[in-house]
């Protein structure tokens, strides 16, 4: 173990680095905003398929048609970017692969892990009520 640098935070593993969470990003994205029309291969995620920090796959809601660049892929992070208090902020990680055919729609933020950082760790950090409470207090200010 290690002193990581930050008083609150103590100890860490000597192989961690204490990073901002967006520096372990390489990129994010906002989804589809067309409407979906439940018929075509591709399913369109909505912030009703984020669930105690899994993607679920849509059983129906979907489009003939999607960007190659919208299609997700295993590791992909969700980011519920708006709605009601207990949905903003909530975060999913995409378990399936490109020959699932899913996209998401454009309330939804997609957020890919750069090299240096662990999508399964980033979910669980997203996800934690720290976290979760400091996103929300952030997201009413700007609303008031």
């Amino acid at each position: 173990m290690k002193f990581s640098g930050i008083e609150w935070l103590g100890e860490i593993p000597k192989h961690w680095e204490v990073r901002k969470i967006k520096r372990c990003l390489k990129s994010y994205r906002y989804g589809i905003s067309d409407s979906i029309r439940g018929e075509g291969e591709f399913k369109i995620m909505t912030m009703g398929n984020i669930q105690d920090g899994k993607v679920l796959i849509p059983e129906s809601g979907s489009l003939e048609s999607v960007p190659q660049k919208l299609i997700l892929e295993y590791g992909d992070l969700l980011f519920n970017r708006t709605n009601s208090l207990e949905l903003v902020s909530k975060v999913g990680l995409f378990q399936g692969t490109k020959e699932d055919k899913v996209s998401f729609a454009s309330y939804l933020v997609r957020l890919k892990a750069n090299d240096n950082a662990n999508p399964v760790y980033l979910n669980f950090l997203l996800n934690s009520h720290g976290l979760l409470n400091i996103a929300r207090q952030r997201s009413l200010v700007s609303l008031n």
